[in-house]
């Protein structure tokens, strides 16, 4: 099933066991502004052109192609947190 970001962080919360995780949502305009004033220092511009797309993890067109998941994509985000919470 496809998971969202925001899916993404819930995860890596509750794997963390952070009871609450704050999500800030800022306008693309601001963030914008302050990638060119820092001379994309602080976002590359690349990162600020994605920023306007949904960031979602689908494999329904792979899956077209015939390639098969071993995992649930929450089972992989979990599996990735868990190792990368390991090694800290």
């Amino acid at each position: 099933d496809p998971l969202s970001i925001r899916q993404w962080i819930d995860i890596i919360g509750e794997v963390a066991s952070k009871q609450r995780v704050s999500i800030l949502s800022i306008p693309l305009a601001p963030v914008r502004l302050a990638a060119a004033v820092t001379a994309h220092r602080l976002l590359a511009h690349e990162q600020v052109l994605m920023l306007r797309y949904p960031h979602v993890l689908d494999t329904r067109e792979s899956e077209a192609l015939g390639w098969a998941p071993q995992y649930s994509n929450e089972r992989i985000v979990r599996d990735i947190a868990r190792n990368l919470l390991a090694e800290l």
